[in-house]
């Protein structure tokens, strides 16, 4: 039951990479307070400047993101990453303005070099999703993603040209890309 709030028209770089998990009746919140624009996290070039590794009940609400770089790479503005064993859950994206990723586009690169592995806003998980080992309740809501190389919001898991995807609730409602 944790909150997290960041100062609006504050600015803070590098990536924000939270440890420990929320929980269903009291997750934890990320959010801007007090007058003006939204709260920036600047991810300068890292893998994600919000990156939901292995966690779970966590909302984020209403920050701006972007990650710019020189060179186009594997990156990420808000990135949830489910852990590789377990259910992860309980996410929420809502009212963030993603924007400026210099991601990688070239469909030609090697697999995981390549423009499947980034997005504005994506949802992945290592490995192979099962019945007892995937995502679950993960929504992206009323969000605005814009700038960004190559896609706005995508889900996957890291070997989804091999198997099913098993994720379940995941939500994608409202956003504008």
């Amino acid at each position: 039951g944790d909150v997290i709030r960041l100062k609006k028209g504050g600015r803070w770089h590098g990536m924000l990479h939270p440890k420990g998990s929320g929980s269903q009746e009291a997750p934890i919140r990320l959010e801007g307070y007090g007058e003006g624009a939204r709260p920036e996290i600047h991810g300068d070039g890292s893998y994600a400047a919000i990156y939901l590794e292995g966690v779970s009940f966590w909302q984020v609400r209403g920050i701006a993101v972007t990650n710019h770089a020189e060179e186009r790479g594997i990156r990420q503005g808000i990135c949830i990453c489910g852990a590789p064993l377990g259910i992860t859950g309980g996410i929420l994206i809502e009212e963030c303005e993603v924007s400026d990723v210099t991601g990688e586009n070239r469909r030609s690169r090697d697999v995981y070099a390549s423009m499947y592995w980034n997005s504005g806003i994506y949802v992945t998980m290592p490995g192979r999703a099962s019945e007892k080992n995937h995502l679950h309740d993960i929504v992206i809501s009323h969000n605005h993603v814009h700038d960004v190389l190559t896609s706005g919001i995508r889900v996957n898991q890291q070997e989804d040209f091999i198997n099913d995807i098993h994720h379940t609730h995941v939500v994608i409602r409202g956003n504008r890309i």
